[in-house]
């Protein structure tokens, strides 16, 4: 801001309340305080202004438009404002939309006719959230930057500061977070699937290979932000994935999944057949047959037990089918009988998995947040990981491959040598939980 004249910054945290107890306080003490004292900068607390010396001018308050009042009237003149600089402190609060709100206000002209550089500045904690899966696990490199901080690095911490927090954390998992900043160590109490169990399934041998065909999954989405996902996995591997932002039309995706089906043989679509899903899965019936289509409707109720070798008693109990397909893929997750590809779409899918959340009722039933649940507080919908859910649960009934193809007993005995295909067939528990 001093560098640049008549530049222009917005500093905030998601709520004015906690930025004004916090991020304000630090402000006033360390950065700017003193200039204001000097005379060498105005402060109009009324409409939150700083103005510095060259005439830059640091705008300051909350996201929330819920905050009301004045606070309200002055957040709406601020997102018609624009920036050469936006810095949010607990980056963590925020949500990808956001973010990106901050981003578009990002055009500010100096007075001398040139632009400054142009920064979002994000202070966050590691989290499971949008801003791991965009920056931690799938960054840009031609504008993304990583700045680490670690604990011990910060000359405002007091002395044995870091044995503190050990003492008072007392957990190795904490420790690894906030001490050396992982942002894969933690798991957040309703974080369905650990992220850190989930990096042990990429290129695995699974434990246990599932049923003897394969599947196309297909989570379909037309126009919007959503992407279209299809996938093809056998024997608990993902194999191949196609992801396209958006499409028009709805047969081109019907063209897309029998062009994969076809180039891999595989022996069952399972198709998200809600919405536009619908027309998807009625014309892949009527081309291929309704034995070759698997419809999966989220909020159905579930299907029957899936498992082996656990008491009646012992069985968990779902609000939907989505929730016990979910909770199917932590238990293959966690026994490592799936096997993630290594590329760079990995990242995407792996922390799409680790971010969905769930809760237990008082009735002891299930349930997994809700695709708007889960695109209010990640920014984006989870179309690759519905996919990758829907696939594992479909291999449990894919057709045996010899019913459509051409593969002899000889074949077959191979691959149950080679540990292609599990004896038990389908993705069947192999022991007691």
């Amino acid at each position: 801001m001093l560098k640049y004249p008549t530049n222009r910054a917005y500093m905030c945290r998601k709520l004015l309340a906690d930025f004004m107890i916090s991020t304000y306080l630090i402000l006033m003490k360390t950065v700017i305080g003193e200039l204001i004292e000097l005379g060498k900068a105005h402060h109009d607390k009324s409409k939150r202004i700083i103005t510095l010396p060259n005439k830059s001018q640091i705008f300051y308050g909350g996201l929330d438009d819920k905050e009301g009042g004045v606070a309200n009237s002055a957040l709406r003149r601020i997102k018609s404002t624009e920036f050469g600089v936006v810095a949010i402190d607990e980056a963590n609060e925020i949500t990808e939309d956001d973010f990106k709100w901050a981003d578009t206000r990002l055009r500010h002209k100096l007075d001398n006719g040139q632009f400054p550089p142009f920064y979002v500045l994000l202070a966050s904690n590691p989290c499971q959230n949008w801003i791991k899966n965009r920056f931690i696990d799938n960054p840009n490199p031609s504008q993304d930057v990583f700045i680490q901080s670690l604990t011990d690095e910060n000359p405002h911490n007091p002395p044995g500061y870091s044995d503190h927090l050990r003492a008072t954390f007392r957990s190795k998992e904490w420790e690894d977070v906030f001490i050396l900043g992982s942002w894969s160590a933690l798991r957040e109490p309703d974080q369905l699937i650990p992220y850190t169990a989930l990096q042990k399934c990429v290129k695995v041998v699974p434990t246990r290979m599932g049923g003897r065909g394969g599947v196309i999954s297909i989570d379909t989405a037309l126009m919007g932000d959503d992407e279209c996902v299809i996938q093809y996995w056998r024997q608990n591997q993902l194999i191949d994935q196609r992801i396209f932002p958006f499409v028009e039309n709805s047969m081109s995706i019907v063209g897309e999944a029998r062009q994969m089906k076809d180039l891999n043989k595989a022996t069952l679509y399972v198709v998200d057949s809600v919405g536009c899903g619908d027309g998807v899965a009625g014309r892949l019936e009527e081309v291929e047959g309704y034995g070759c289509v698997k419809r999966i409707v989220g909020g159905a109720v579930p299907e029957p037990d899936y498992m082996i070798n656990r008491p009646p008693d012992m069985q968990p109990n779902f609000a939907n089918l989505k929730s016990q397909m979910w909770w199917y893929m932590r238990d293959m997750v966690l026994d490592r009988a799936v096997s993630f590809q290594d590329n760079t779409d990995t990242p995407v899918l792996l922390g799409q998995l680790s971010s969905m959340k769930y809760k237990i009722h008082s009735d002891k039933k299930i349930q997994i947040e809700t695709k708007e649940q889960y695109k209010k507080r990640c920014g984006k919908s989870p179309d690759r990981a519905d996919a990758a859910v829907m696939a594992v649960w479909g291999l449990r009934s894919a057709p045996d491959p010899k019913e459509y193809f051409d593969l002899d007993d000889d074949d077959y005995e191979f691959m149950l040598r080679e540990k292609k295909v599990s004896n038990y067939g389908f993705g069947a528990r192999t022991r007691a939980r």
